[in-house]
């Protein structure tokens, strides 16, 4: 929950253009009330592309399918935090160390 966490600064993946319109409307819905939230609260609200945070976290996606890759997020999350998670949160933490090394690079 936002209200309980009140980060200064939120990264959400940027809506991709998927099949589903449906699935797409909804996407940009959620985003929608997020980045609201981030107004109100004077929080700073970032984007970053799929292609974009993989490959700042070391996850080759060219020629993979879109399980494979959820897969290789999964796995990298259990190499690197040494947890097992699903692929929607290990997709959202691999956002979160791709923010980081985008503003810290080593």
């Amino acid at each position: 929950e936002l209200d309980a966490i009140n980060p200064d600064i939120i990264y959400m993946e940027e809506a991709a253009n998927p099949r589903n319109p449906h699935t797409q409307r909804l996407l940009v819905r959620l985003q929608g009330v997020v980045y609201s939230w981030a107004i109100v609260h004077g929080a700073d609200c970032e984007y970053i592309r799929p292609s974009c945070w993989r490959s700042l976290v070391g996850i080759k996606g060219k020629g993979k399918c879109r399980k494979d890759l959820k897969v290789a997020a999964i796995e990298l999350v259990k190499n690197i935090l040494d947890i097992t998670v699903n692929d929607d949160v290990a997709e959202s933490i691999l956002i979160g160390l791709a923010a980081i090394k985008k503003y810290n690079p080593e």
